[in-house]
């Protein structure tokens, strides 16, 4: 199990959110307690924290992309689940996710604009919110409930969500 987060902005991020970035990270080190590595560019923050189990990469650079990556590819073709992801993105862009069969969240990012992705299921966490024109992601709400501008309201529609279903996750929202 890791972690994963970031900010993505059309306006400089790094200069604006860097250190609230950092704690959003620290939130996450339970889920990948040996290693914690951060991407901090001017419109892009991406972070992961590592749970080694298997001596997996979980984020890389290849070529202008960067991966950041929580999970397990069943059909993998190279070394690294991060090597093949990155390898069938670069070929066939959003494509490349008919081409995954695993258990997977991650977050791409080539320069100009960010792909996130998760399984088909949602066996692995990802949540998302967009505050200010800039996009926050993670693996847990806490991360995010950890940007100092990001307020927890219930809404009308979460709480008969909530009543009707039980604490389940919608699609696309976790």
């Amino acid at each position: 199990m890791s972690g994963i987060a970031g900010i993505i902005g059309k306006k400089n991020v790094k200069e604006k959110y860097e250190k609230k970035f950092l704690k959003m990270i620290k939130t996450l080190t339970h889920r990948g307690p040996d290693e914690t590595w951060v991407f901090l560019k001017e419109k892009c923050l991406l972070g992961h924290t590592y749970l080694n189990t298997n001596n997996e990469e979980a984020f890389r650079e290849y070529k202008n992309l960067v991966i950041i990556y929580d999970g397990v590819l069943y059909n993998s073709k190279t070394n690294t689940d991060t090597e093949t992801i990155l390898k069938l993105y670069a070929r066939y862009k959003e494509k490349a996710l008919q081409k995954l069969n695993g258990l997977f969240a991650f977050a791409i990012w080539d320069g100009k604009r960010l792909l996130l992705a998760r399984d088909r299921v949602g066996a692995k966490p990802l949540f998302y919110t967009i505050k200010n024109k800039n996009l926050i992601f993670a693996s847990e709400l806490k991360a995010i409930l950890a940007h100092p501008e990001i307020k927890p309201i219930i809404t009308k529609h979460s709480l008969q969500e909530l009543l009707a279903l039980g604490p389940s996750r919608t699609p696309g929202c976790g």
